[in-house]
């Protein structure tokens, strides 16, 4: 298993937003963006192209507008965006924002088409291969 510290890697973006996709998990179905949005930034496009989307706020509060509607969102709160729409997020707030976007590999476009550079990376070095392995939750109707 491999641990990625997206705030470190999102600082070292332009735009403060690093994804998570096939290039650092292989053939993988599903992508991760994690994204910070400052007082004052330009608003950022969540497009998801054909598939869905997944929206979840860690921190501070956005704007979200589809259409002619728009919405709060605050920390802990996620919501969907359907295949072929696009939310525009804004932080209307004194503090910054950070939010995860989850979607289908290559369905979610930022603050532009291209995903981010991504950092130089140092010598990568051989990581042992572990045994896979299911994290389980017994609440109280389970045995």
């Amino acid at each position: 298993m491999k641990i990625y510290k997206l705030p470190q890697l999102a600082d070292l973006t332009p735009d403060g937003s690093y994804t998570l996709g096939p290039e650092e998990l292989g053939a993988t179905r599903v992508s991760l963006r994690y994204a910070r949005l400052r007082p004052g930034s330009p608003p950022d496009r969540i497009s998801a192209g054909e598939a869905d989307a997944v929206v979840m706020v860690l921190k501070g509060d956005l704007s979200a507008a589809k259409g002619k509607s728009s919405f709060r969102v605050s920390a802990g709160e996620a919501f969907h965006v359907n295949g072929g729409s696009e939310v525009i997020l804004e932080n209307p707030a004194q503090e910054e924002a950070v939010y995860i976007v989850t979607s289908p590999c290559s369905a979610v476009a930022g603050a532009g088409a291209a995903p981010p550079a991504r950092p130089e990376k140092a010598e990568k070095k051989e990581e042992p291969v572990e045994e896979e392995y299911f994290i389980t939750s017994e609440g109280p109707d389970e045995p």
